[in-house]
Protein backbone atom coordinates (compact mmCIF):
# COMPACT_ATOMS: atom_id res chain seq x y z
CA UNK A 1 0.00 0.00 0.00
CA UNK A 2 1.06 3.57 -0.68
CA UNK A 3 -0.46 6.98 -0.03
CA UNK A 4 -1.17 9.57 -2.72
CA UNK A 5 -1.37 13.15 -1.44
CA UNK A 6 -2.37 16.21 -3.44
CA UNK A 7 -3.11 19.37 -1.46
CA UNK A 8 -4.73 21.68 -3.97
CA UNK A 9 -3.60 25.33 -4.16
CA UNK A 10 -5.51 28.02 -2.25
CA UNK A 11 -6.55 29.57 -5.58
CA UNK A 12 -8.98 26.71 -6.27
CA UNK A 13 -12.17 25.56 -4.59
CA UNK A 14 -14.87 22.89 -4.90
CA UNK A 15 -12.41 20.18 -5.96
CA UNK A 16 -13.71 16.71 -6.75
CA UNK A 17 -11.64 13.79 -7.97
CA UNK A 18 -11.92 10.28 -9.37
CA UNK A 19 -9.45 7.43 -9.46
CA UNK A 20 -9.25 4.31 -11.59
CA UNK A 21 -6.87 1.41 -11.15
CA UNK A 22 -5.44 -0.83 -13.86
CA UNK A 23 -3.12 -3.82 -14.01
CA UNK A 24 -4.18 -4.89 -10.52
CA UNK A 25 -3.85 -1.38 -9.06
CA UNK A 26 -6.72 -0.17 -6.89
CA UNK A 27 -7.74 3.11 -5.26
CA UNK A 28 -10.83 4.88 -3.90
CA UNK A 29 -13.25 5.56 -6.76
CA UNK A 30 -13.87 9.23 -5.94
CA UNK A 31 -13.72 11.98 -3.36
CA UNK A 32 -13.82 15.71 -2.77
CA UNK A 33 -11.32 18.19 -1.40
CA UNK A 34 -7.62 17.41 -1.16
CA UNK A 35 -6.48 13.92 -2.14
CA UNK A 36 -5.11 11.72 0.66
CA UNK A 37 -5.76 8.21 -0.62
CA UNK A 38 -4.41 4.73 0.01
CA UNK A 39 -3.60 2.92 -3.22
CA UNK A 40 -2.56 -0.67 -3.89
CA UNK A 41 0.05 -0.86 -6.64
CA UNK A 42 1.39 -4.31 -7.44
CA UNK A 43 4.20 -4.61 -9.99
CA UNK A 44 2.83 -3.19 -13.24
CA UNK A 45 -0.25 -1.73 -11.54
CA UNK A 46 -1.37 1.87 -11.93
CA UNK A 47 -3.78 4.29 -10.27
CA UNK A 48 -4.84 7.34 -12.25
CA UNK A 49 -6.36 10.36 -10.48
CA UNK A 50 -8.35 13.05 -12.30
CA UNK A 51 -9.33 16.23 -10.46
CA UNK A 52 -11.75 19.02 -11.28
CA UNK A 53 -11.66 22.32 -9.36
CA UNK A 54 -13.08 25.81 -9.75
CA UNK A 55 -10.43 28.51 -10.02
CA UNK A 56 -11.27 31.54 -7.89
CA UNK A 57 -12.09 34.66 -9.92
CA UNK A 58 -9.49 36.56 -7.88
CA UNK A 59 -6.68 34.15 -8.81
CA UNK A 60 -3.86 35.62 -10.89
CA UNK A 61 -0.39 34.67 -12.07
CA UNK A 62 0.74 31.07 -12.06
CA UNK A 63 -1.16 28.14 -10.57
CA UNK A 64 1.18 25.39 -9.31
CA UNK A 65 0.24 21.98 -7.97
CA UNK A 66 2.25 18.96 -6.82
CA UNK A 67 1.09 15.42 -6.07
CA UNK A 68 3.23 12.91 -4.16
CA UNK A 69 3.17 9.21 -3.37
CA UNK A 70 4.85 7.65 -0.35
CA UNK A 71 5.16 4.16 1.06
CA UNK A 72 6.60 2.31 4.02
CA UNK A 73 9.06 0.18 2.04
CA UNK A 74 12.30 0.84 0.18
CA UNK A 75 11.67 2.41 -3.23
CA UNK A 76 14.50 1.84 -5.74
CA UNK A 77 13.42 4.96 -7.69
CA UNK A 78 12.28 7.60 -5.19
CA UNK A 79 12.96 10.30 -7.79
CA UNK A 80 9.65 9.65 -9.52
CA UNK A 81 7.47 9.90 -6.41
CA UNK A 82 6.15 13.38 -7.13
CA UNK A 83 4.75 15.21 -10.13
CA UNK A 84 4.11 18.92 -10.57
CA UNK A 85 2.21 21.09 -13.00
CA UNK A 86 2.20 24.87 -13.43
CA UNK A 87 -0.38 26.77 -15.46
CA UNK A 88 -0.49 30.45 -16.36
CA UNK A 89 -3.88 31.86 -15.38
CA UNK A 90 -5.39 33.91 -18.19
CA UNK A 91 -8.51 35.90 -17.22
CA UNK A 92 -11.49 35.48 -19.53
CA UNK A 93 -14.73 37.41 -19.69
CA UNK A 94 -17.96 35.62 -18.83
CA UNK A 95 -20.53 37.80 -20.59
CA UNK A 96 -24.28 37.33 -20.61
CA UNK A 97 -27.40 39.28 -21.50
CA UNK A 98 -31.10 38.92 -20.82
CA UNK A 99 -34.00 40.80 -22.32
CA UNK A 100 -37.52 41.09 -21.08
Amino acid sequence: MATVVDNFPAAVTACTWTCSGAGGGSCPASGSGNINALVNLPVGGTATFNASCTILSTATGMLSNTATISNSFSDPNAGNNSASSTTNLTPQANLGITKS
